[in-house]
C-alpha cells in the first residue's frame, strides 16, 4: 500500500516507498527510477499542476511507450544515450512528451541513459513550453546546465521537505530550472539570428561589389568578425565559400547581360570584374558548361 509521495521503481516492477524522502542509491550500477509524485488536482488547473519529479538510471534496452492525455513530460539526459522516436539522444540533450502524441523511448544497449524528468499539466503548460521553443512539432532540445540540474533534482528527491506544499515546492524548482532553460534557448536564437545576419550582410556586400577585386578578409573586417568565422557561417547558411558565391554571382550577371543587352563579350567581361577575357571565359564555362559566345548564340533572342 502506498504510504508516501516518494518511491523507487525497480526493473522487476517492484516499488519501494519512503516516508519522508528517497534514500540515495548505494551504487552507480543500480537501475532505478526515483520519483517524488503527488496526485493531480481533481479540478481543472488554469496554471501549472506539477505531478512528479524523477531521475532514472535505465537498464540496457529498456523500452517505454508513452501516450499522455493531459500531461507534459520534460526529459533531460545527463549521461549515456538512447533513442526517442528513433532519434539518437545523448548527454546534454533532451526531449518533451506532449499530450495526445504517442512516443517511444529506448535506452542504449551498452551505455543506457540516465535522465531527469518532470511531469506537469495545466492550462499554462503550452505557453510555458512555447517560450522554450518546444511543442508537438519540435520536441528535442540541447542544454548545458547539467551540473545545476543534478543539484536541483537531488534536492527535490533526497531532502526532507517537511510540511511544505508539494505543488508550491515543485513549482519553485521548476521555475529555477526554466530560467536556465529559457536563457539558453534565447541565446541559441540570438546566435542563430546573428549567423544569419552576418551571412546576409556578406552576401549583400558581394552583390554590390562583385565587379571589384574582393578579398574575404575585406568582408570579414567590415563585419568585425574573423575570416574563419565568416567562412564557417557562409558554409552553414548558403553551403558555399565566399569565392564560390562571388564567381557564381559574376557568372549569373554575365549570363543576363549576354542575353538581354547588345554589349560585346569583352565589355561584359569587364563589367563583371575581368580585365582578362580568357580568365572570364574559363570562369563562365566552368559554371555554365559552355563558352560565353556559344551561350549567347544558343540562348539569345533578338532584342526588340
Amino acid at each position: 500500500m502506498k504510504t508516501s509521495n516518494y518511491r523507487r521503481d525497480l526493473p522487476d516492477g517492484s516499488k519501494q516507498y519512503f516516508e519522508d524522502r528517497i534514500e540515495r542509491p548505494e551504487s552507480d550500477q543500480l537501475y532505478y527510477d526515483d520519483v517524488l509524485a503527488k496526485p493531480p488536482k481533481t479540478e481543472g488547473s488554469g496554471g501549472l499542476d506539477f505531478l512528479a519529479f524523477g531521475k532514472e538510471q535505465s537498464y540496457p534496452n529498456r523500452t517505454v511507450s508513452r501516450d499522455r492525455n493531459r500531461e507534459y513530460m520534460l526529459h533531460y539526459v545527463t549521461s549515456g544515450s538512447g533513442t526517442f522516436d528513433g532519434k539518437r539522444i545523448g548527454a546534454g540533450e533532451g526531449f518533451l512528451i506532449v499530450p495526445g502524441k504517442p512516443n517511444r523511448m529506448e535506452a542504449d544497449s551498452d551505455d543506457p541513459w540516465h535522465f531527469k524528468w518532470i511531469a506537469f499539466m495545466g492550462g499554462d503548460a503550452p505557453r510555458q513550453m512555447k517560450a522554450l521553443g518546444l511543442d508537438a512539432n519540435r520536441q528535442c532540445f540541447t542544454f548545458s546546465f547539467g551540473d545545476r540540474l543534478e543539484e536541483l533534482f537531488d534536492d527535490v528527491l533526497y531532502r526532507n521537505h517537511g510540511d511544505c506544499d508539494l505543488n508550491t515546492y515543485m513549482q519553485g524548482v521548476f521555475y529555477i530550472l526554466m530560467s536556465y532553460h529559457k536563457q539558453e534557448y534565447l541565446n541559441s536564437i540570438e546566435k542563430r539570428n546573428g549567423k544569419s545576419g552576418y551571412a546576409q550582410k556578406a552576401i549583400a556586400y558581394m552583390d554590390e561589389h562583385y565587379r571589384e577585386s574582393i578579398r574575404i578578409d575585406d568582408i570579414a573586417e567590415k563585419l568585425h568578425i574573423s575570416r574563419k568565422y565568416l567562412c564557417s557561417i557562409l558554409e552553414q547558411q548558403i553551403g558555399m565559400s565566399t569565392k564560390e558565391y562571388l564567381l557564381n554571382r559574376r557568372a549569373e550577371v554575365a549570363a543576363e547581360l549576354l542575353l538581354h543587352t547588345d554589349m560585346s563579350v569583352g565589355e561584359i567581361a569587364a563589367e563583371v570584374g575581368y580585365a582578362d577575357y580568357t580568365q572570364f571565359s574559363r570562369m563562365f564555362r566552368k559554371r555554365k558548361g559552355i563558352s560565353p559566345r556559344d551561350y549567347a548564340k544558343r540562348h539569345k533572342r533578338p532584342l526588340s
